[in-house]
């Protein structure tokens, strides 16, 4: 039997087999139309799951690209940044590889030459950007990005180096990565000028206010902003406390933002409109299970849908909403003329990070910081030991000695926190 019930459940019940085990559960739902839709999921789950496991089992030589794509992503899923965008793409490979109307089928990751790669960058190019829900024909829509061809193209060189690192597979015929690659444009990255943030402040939604708020004086980046959740919040020790993009070798970060009094002014008042999601919008009609003037989480999709909405209402062009991270940045580094406070703002680990997102910053009316004083004799008496003042009493530098300060040992977690109020009073100074 495939869906049956139980006595004294008011609820449908699965059950079937799958390589041999039996497998059964309840679908949690009193109607048979949605419980027939949940089984078929759970068909496909375990059929999945079977497929895996022989898959992981078998010699990795005689991989077909579609099994080796799914080894691959079973194998390094953990330690991927964009799970989802990776596992599509090399869904992909799979469908481009063992197509029906191709001469060739079934084609070992081993077989691979330039040909099967240049077949496929022009396959991938011909395909056009539909979204999900899509409301116009597929001619409607423009081609994909030199960007977006180049993914695909990336994701399958990540394959060929795993297989000979970590399965010592042998590619007596590798393509030629570099001649397949499509020249992609630079990207026109700035910042807000004139009265740019003024426009668009006028043609954000009352709703979405809120977020565009936030994400202008935090600098979090986009899916950090959208998804923040109120455990994250922590008011009792003043900061944000967010995981953010994953260090190479799939090690997690953390990034943090204090709570700032212009940030605290922001969230304060959307406590209560939803129990676990900080940022919501109203409905504006009913539809698709949601009913008009009732509040609802802010999703990726909707956001990003919104953001070209005020662009395009307020007439300002090729200005995303990772442009909002990088004009507080500007904002912050123009005001302190320090780089570690920008970085620390930014949570980058590396300095020279923080300088890409300021190369269009470094004209002369920005702030820079001022520099050392010279070395006058106040500083030579500080910082000169009493060793040397023994060895040289009669500089005419230093015309007078005395021994130097002595300093209270500071610990290395003291000296860290020290450096981190410091560096954040300037970012503090940038947002009052």
């Amino acid at each position: 039997m495939a869906l049956y019930k139980r006595e004294g459940s008011p609820f449908w019940w699965f059950e079937f087999k799958s390589a041999g085990k039996r497998v059964r559960g309840s679908t949690s739902v009193a109607d048979k139309r949605e419980a027939r839709t949940i089984e078929l999921k759970a068909r496909k789950n375990a059929n999945q799951a079977v497929s895996v496991k022989v898959v992981v089992t078998t010699d990795a030589a005689s991989l077909r690209v579609e099994e080796a794509a799914l080894r691959y992503f079973e194998e390094v899923k953990n330690k991927l940044a964009g799970t989802r965008n990776v596992k599509r793409d090399l869904v992909r490979l799979g469908v481009f590889f063992n197509d029906k109307t191709r001469s060739r089928r079934d084609v070992l990751l081993s077989d691979i030459t330039d040909a099967d790669v240049t077949a496929l960058v022009k396959w991938r190019s011909e395909q056009r950007a539909v979204p999900p829900k899509a409301t116009k024909k597929p001619e409607a829509y423009p081609l994909v990005s030199a960007g977006t061809v180049n993914h695909l193209t990336v994701r399958l060189q990540a394959l060929f180096a795993h297989a000979r690192r970590e399965w010592k597979v042998k590619h007596s015929n590798e393509p030629n990565w570099q001649t397949h690659k499509r020249d992609v444009p630079q990207k026109k990255a700035r910042v807000l000028e004139g009265n740019e943030r003024a426009k668009i402040d006028l043609a954000t939604r009352t709703d979405y206010e809120p977020l565009i708020a936030f994400a202008s004086k935090s600098a979090l980046r986009f899916n950090s902003c959208v998804t923040l959740e109120w455990p994250e919040v922590r008011w009792a020790e003043g900061v944000i406390v967010k995981p953010g993009k994953r260090r190479p070798g799939g090690r997690e970060k953390i990034e943090t933002v204090p709570i700032t009094s212009a940030i605290a002014a922001i969230l304060k008042p959307l406590i209560g409109h939803h129990p676990k999601r900080v940022f919501t919008y109203v409905a504006q009609r009913t539809r698709d299970g949601r009913i008009k003037g009732q509040r609802y989480p802010v999703t990726c999709q909707g956001a990003a849908t919104m953001w070209k909405r005020i662009c395009d209402k307020a007439e300002v062009e090729n200005f995303g909403f990772h442009g909002l991270r990088r004009d507080r940045a500007t904002e912050v580094w123009r005001a302190t003329g320090n780089l570690v406070a920008v970085s620390r703002l930014l949570n980058h680990g590396d300095v020279s990070t923080t300088m890409k997102y300021l190369r269009r910053s470094r004209h002369p009316a920005a702030r820079r910081p001022k520099p050392r004083p010279p070395w006058n004799s106040e500083r030579r008496r500080r910082f000169r030991s009493d060793e040397w003042a023994a060895r040289h009493p009669q500089t005419r530098s230093c015309p007078v000695h005395r021994p130097a300060r002595p300093h209270a040992p500071v610990s290395p977690r003291t000296r860290s926190e020290a450096v981190q109020t410091k560096e954040w009073r300037y970012v503090e100074r940038a947002y009052a």
